[in-house]
């Protein structure tokens, strides 16, 4: 009976070996990254991607900011900060800050491909990438709960998703975290895109377009979710808006962090 199993399972495997090397012949595998045809692929959080860009997610992260995830130079290093020169005038124990990457090759063509390319699938990579630097980054950054900066309906609608959305969800699929799409909403648009204002115009006082309407346990950290940090503005209305809500804990968290 025994010898019968074996026999069996080494045909299977054999035969899946079989089906997997035609399917790799009739329809090659392609990075999910780049998109390049390889024939033997790396893996990142589970997900197919070439060796080129494999490497480039598997790099030893930078140090950084714990506040505002700017990248740490060798000086403030050498001093033992651990936070960049703007967070040590204004210490906030409260934030902590998770970033990937500084906003640079190949990481800033990735989310303008997941953004504006029409490839929304690169949210399951960049997501597994961004649940391993929040667990690379400490017990003390981990969240309650995983919060996408939300999109206003009408852009949502044109764009067909929300790409923190997508983001939040493969963070909170690898980290087991609980994802929470609704406590945050944004009232109205933005004026015009963020990415064409200066810093000036960026932090500039306006009224919050975010809104919480639900009550939130001040013990509970929130972790929001975007794509990008640039000047921490998005970022910081929504803590404005969840703090009046009764959040006081929060871990903020972007693919990218646009350096100075």
């Amino acid at each position: 009976m025994k010898h019968t199993l074996n026999t069996t399972l080494a045909l299977y495997r054999r035969c899946a070996h079989g089906l997997e090397r035609l399917r790799n012949a009739l329809l090659p595998v392609r990075c999910l990254a780049c998109g390049c045809n390889v024939s033997c692929v790396g893996h990142q959080g589970g997900l197919p991607c070439c060796k080129t860009c494999a490497d480039a997610l598997s790099a030893k992260p930078q140090v950084r900011c714990v506040q505002c995830a700017l990248p740490l130079g060798p000086r403030p290093q050498a001093f033992g900060w651990t936070r960049c020169r703007h967070c040590r005038a204004t210490p906030n124990a409260a934030i902590v800050s998770v970033a990937c990457h500084n906003y640079a090759t190949p990481a800033d063509l990735w989310l303008l491909q997941m953004k504006y390319g029409g490839r929304p699938e690169l949210a399951r990579l960049l997501g597994a990438w961004l649940a391993l630097a929040l667990k690379q980054a400490g017990d003390h950054a981990r969240p309650d709960v995983i919060v996408p900066v939300p999109m206003h309906p009408d852009k949502q609608r044109q764009r067909g998703y929300n790409q923190a959305e997508l983001l939040a969800r493969a963070v909170a699929r690898h980290t087991g975290i609980a994802l929470n799409t609704t406590l945050l909403q944004r009232a109205r648009p933005s004026a015009s895109s963020q990415s064409r204002k200066g810093r000036q115009a960026r932090m500039a006082k306006t009224d919050n377009p975010f809104r919480c309407q639900k009550a939130i346990p001040a013990e509970l950290r929130i972790g929001l979710v975007d794509d990008v940090i640039t000047t921490q503005a998005t970022m910081q209305a929504c803590v404005d808006a969840l703090r009046k809500a009764g959040a006081t804990q929060f871990t903020l968290m972007a693919v990218c962090r646009t350096p100075e």
